[in-house]
């Protein structure tokens, strides 16, 4: 009969995961160089986004500033009653 060594099922899976996890942690220091350029892409384009949407905040908020200030302008402007010059010309003669 052959010299066969026999492993217990526990030790087999424990040596297993060791090889496992080591093998992991070397594959994942040794990223291939399209995954890292794909990692690039990857943020490179959702902080374009993210930059895009806060562009697109900030001007919407200045333009309702912009219009709310308007508003308030044309409300002081308002309180001085402009009259046609027939008008004027008439309140002119009644003097």
């Amino acid at each position: 009969m052959a010299n066969v060594d026999l492993v217990k099922p526990n030790q087999f899976f424990i040596f297993g995961a060791k090889e496992i996890s080591n093998h992991t942690l070397e594959t994942g220091r040794e990223k291939s160089p399209g995954l890292k350029i794909l990692w690039v892409w990857t943020l490179g384009t959702a902080a374009i986004l993210v930059a895009s949407v806060v562009r697109t905040r900030m001007h919407d908020m200045e333009s309702m500033m912009n219009q709310e200030q308007n508003n308030h302008i044309t409300a002081a402007h308002s309180d001085v009653t402009v009259l046609p010059e027939s008008v004027q010309e008439i309140a002119k003669e009644l003097k």
